[in-house]
């Protein structure tokens, strides 16, 4: 997460810091057990049914979390999730760009490292466009990676091109 956010401008990081990713970049303030035990249980949680429950692999042993619990120990939102609403713009009779393609081209299979090396390198220039990349790289390379080599979900994709909403869902 951190190489995200050095690759960001002083603005940007504000920005960040602002939001709700802000109580994350809080970790390195913390007692080094308390941020390594957030970090800990942010990277081995397991996929679960249960809508209300985060289960944690922990020497091997699944521990159990209440959103509660986990609102409490991470500082992030928790909560009800809202309903998506696909937004149609008037005169496009359907034909929608997506919001993926706007932020990547036709490039399939958009790596996080892939996203940080264009931050860095200042490939995407447009301040709201390095906004929703930053976010789609925490979201997607930190807090739920799919892989060890995570890659930017389309559909994280398309709720970001509102960052507001992106920001603010649970």
């Amino acid at each position: 997460m951190w190489c995200v956010i050095n690759a960001l401008d002083d603005g940007e990081r504000q920005f960040i810091a602002r939001s709700s990713f802000g109580r994350l970049l809080e970790f390195p303030k913390l007692l080094a057990w308390s941020a390594s035990f957030r970090i800990f249980i942010l990277g081995r949680q397991l996929e679960v049914a249960k809508p209300n429950e985060i289960w944690v692999l922990f020497a091997g042993t699944p521990i159990r979390f209440s959103l509660r619990e986990f609102k409490i120990v991470i500082g992030l939102q928790c909560g009800k999730y809202p309903s998506l609403k696909m937004k149609r713009k008037k005169g496009t009779a359907g034909k929608r760009i997506p919001f993926y393609n706007k932020l990547f081209g036709l490039e399939e299979d958009v790596t996080v490292d892939r996203v940080i090396t264009m931050l860095k390198r200042r490939i995407i220039s447009d301040p709201g466009m390095r906004i929703r990349c930053a976010c789609l790289a925490i979201v997607d390379g930190f807090l739920v990676p799919t892989s060890h080599y995570p890659k930017i979900v389309k559909a994280h994709a398309e709720m970001a091109e509102d960052v507001e909403a992106f920001l603010s869902y649970p």
